[in-house]
């Protein structure tokens, strides 16, 4: 069974999230909301370089694109992530 996810809680910052319809054992849909989020994260720095010329720095920070859903089965919660890295020019 699929978890609703909770803002602030499985997923942080810019959110989107997806819903999507399960079919039951008898064949019946079922709507599951929010069950996949997608948002970015820092991932960090990317690369930073100093100007010895002129002293100034230069700084490029990853973000990752990260899926993620929360599944549990039986008395177990499975999370399953996925990121993509990508970097953002900051300063």
């Amino acid at each position: 069974m699929a978890n609703d996810l909770k803002l602030g809680c499985d997923c942080l910052g810019s959110i989107h999230y997806l819903s999507f319809d399960l079919s039951t054992d008898k064949g019946e849909s079922v709507e599951m909301p929010n069950v996949v989020c997608i948002h970015e994260q820092d991932g960090g720095i990317g690369w930073k370089h100093t100007n010895y010329r002129t002293g100034r720095a230069a700084v490029v920070r990853q973000r990752e694109l990260v899926l993620q859903s929360i599944i549990t089965v039986a008395n177990y919660e499975y999370i399953a992530s996925v990121a993509q890295l990508s970097c953002v020019k900051l300063c």
